[in-house]
């Protein structure tokens, strides 16, 4: 592991807590979707549409940080 400064440290665990939160408000998505839909086709897309969109929030999330440790 690289020798990083106090602010990239800092900002990287702020980083991995929006994760952690972001993780949380899509899993409880995903049920209150589970719930709230009444055909199974419904409640497949949204919840998958759901999961898609956290994925890409999280991978930008993920290349952003690359960028500010210089990989």
């Amino acid at each position: 592991m690289r020798k990083d400064s106090i602010h990239i440290r800092i900002l990287y665990f702020f980083f991995e807590f929006f994760y952690q939160l972001i993780g949380g408000i899509g899993f409880l998505l995903c049920i209150y979707f589970f719930f709230s839909f009444d055909t199974i086709t419904q409640r497949v897309v949204a919840i998958l549409s759901t999961i898609a969109i956290f994925c890409i929030i999280c991978w930008l999330g993920d290349s952003l940080i690359k960028k500010l440790r210089g990989y």
